[in-house]
Parts: C-alpha cells; sequence; structure tokens
C-alpha cells in the first residue's frame, strides 16, 4: 500500500512542485508589497494568491481523474494491475494520494489566510482597527476566537469529505465505462449520465437526512456538529461503496 502511494506521488510530482512553486512565488510577491505598503499590489497579489491556491486545489482531483481514465484507457498502464497488488490496495493508494494532496493544499490555503490576514494587519494599521472590531463584536455576541475557528474547520472538513465522496462517484463511473459499459456505444455518455444521476440522488436523500437541532435550536458547536454528523456519515458510506464496487468490477470485468 504504502509503495503504490509513493509511486502515485512520484508520477504526480512534476505538476505537484509546479503547483507550490507557484504558491511560494505568489505568496513571496504579496509579502513583498505588504512590507512595502503598496496597497493595490498587495490587493492584487493576495487576490492572485487566494484565486490560485483554490484553482489548484481542483485542479489536484481533476488530474487525478484524469489520469485514472488515462491509465484504464491506455493498454500499457493496465500492467499495474497485473502486479501482486490487489485492486483494492491500487485504487485505494489512488484515492489516498489524492485525498492527501487535497487536505495539504487546503492546509496550505487555510494557513496562508490567517497568517496573511495577521501580516497585513501588522503592516496597515487600520485593518488592526478591523481586527480589534471583529473581536469586539465576537465578544458582545459570546462567540469565542477559539469556537468560530472550530466551527469553520468543521465545515472545512464536512466540505472535503462531501467533495471527495462525488469524486469516488466518479471513479466508480469511469470504472463502469471501461468494464461492464466497456463494449457499448457511447459508454463515456452513459457513465457521465449514471454519475450524474447518481450526484443529485445522493444530494436529495442528503438535503432529506434528519437534523437534531432546527437552525434557531444551534447554539453551541456541539449541536452544529451533530447537524453536520448524518451527512458527514453518508458521505462517507458512499465513498466506501464506491472503492469497493470500484475493486469488484475491476477484478470481474477489466480486460486485460
Amino acid at each position: 500500500m504504502l509503495k503504490l502511494t509513493k509511486y502515485e506521488f512520484l508520477k504526480n510530482k512534476t505538476v505537484l512542485l509546479i503547483i507550490f512553486i507557484g504558491i511560494a512565488i505568489l505568496e513571496s510577491a504579496y509579502l513583498i508589497c505588504c512590507h512595502l505598503k503598496d496597497v493595490e499590489k498587495t490587493a492584487l497579489t493576495l487576490t492572485l494568491c487566494v484565486v490560485y491556491t483554490s484553482v489548484c486545489f481542483f485542479v489536484v482531483f481533476v488530474l487525478a481523474i484524469s489520469n485514472y481514465s488515462k491509465e484504464l484507457n491506455s493498454k500499457s498502464s493496465f500492467l499495474i494491475f497485473m502486479t501482486p497488488n490487489s485492486s483494492l490496495s491500487i485504487i485505494f493508494s489512488k484515492m489516498l494520494t489524492t485525498l492527501i494532496t487535497g487536505c495539504v493544499i487546503a492546509a496550505i490555503l487555510c494557513g496562508l489566510a490567517y497568517f496573511d490576514v495577521w501580516f497585513l494587519s501588522e503592516n496597515f494599521p487600520k485593518i488592526r482597527v478591523y481586527k480589534e472590531l471583529i473581536n469586539i463584536f465576537s465578544q458582545m455576541a459570546a462567540v469565542e476566537i477559539a469556537q468560530l475557528a472550530l466551527t469553520v474547520s468543521s465545515y472545512v472538513i464536512d466540505f472535503l469529505i462531501s467533495f471527495f465522496a462525488t469524486v469516488t462517484l466518479i471513479y466508480l463511473a469511469i470504472t463502469l465505462s471501461f468494464t461492464l459499459l466497456q463494449n457499448a456505444r457511447m459508454r463515456g455518455f452513459i457513465s457521465f449520465l449514471i454519475f450524474f444521476f447518481s450526484e443529485i440522488a445522493l444530494n436529495m436523500i442528503r438535503s432529506r437526512l434528519p437534523s437534531p437541532y432546527t437552525f434557531d435550536e444551534i447554539t453551541s458547536t456541539y449541536r452544529m456538529l451533530m447537524n453536520l454528523l448524518p451527512g458527514a456519515l453518508l458521505d462517507l458510506i458512499v465513498m466506501i461503496l464506491c472503492i469497493f464496487g470500484c475493486t469488484k468490477l475491476l477484478d470481474k470485468h477489466l480486460s486485460l
């Protein structure tokens, strides 16, 4: 498993290196402009940094999906499925690599956002005043900064789980295209429809899940987490089913 995961990282090392170099260049440009107190260039570089990092987060998943599709479409790439490694190990290593990379970029985005706001407030006194006002209002509303950070983090994690569930559905649709539907006409379009309607069904089920508390009753982080829990569990179940579904399809229907 670890060797397969390492192989996936090495295979994408060039793209990942470009992504991290781009983040480093934009962040350096922002810090320099901020230190020089150039308002226009600071705003521009900060915007570019946020947009670039956000786009890179989604590019990682698009790249993983594209690579998986190319591997199944290329006969030479089938060699990996002829190794002693099980299909489950191969699929899980691909998804684990994608998840780790996505989480790392998300963590970098959140970390840089916090650092950049702090650095901005240190170099521009007016921003520091706004920051203090936010602290005062949060205290008046009896909302602690730690509680607010936990709330934001919970929603970010919930988004990551939901988004990754969508990614696993795409993996399953691609696997169907190269296994059960390999001899069908317009197999790509059919697999897309399967994913599309599966995603709609998943969202419908998610929207109908019972919430322990109404919006007005969410007065603590605990209650907020309890409301997020049913949707997160559903997404985790979908991920597990999709991973095992891909494994079974590859074991029984993949033509090497």
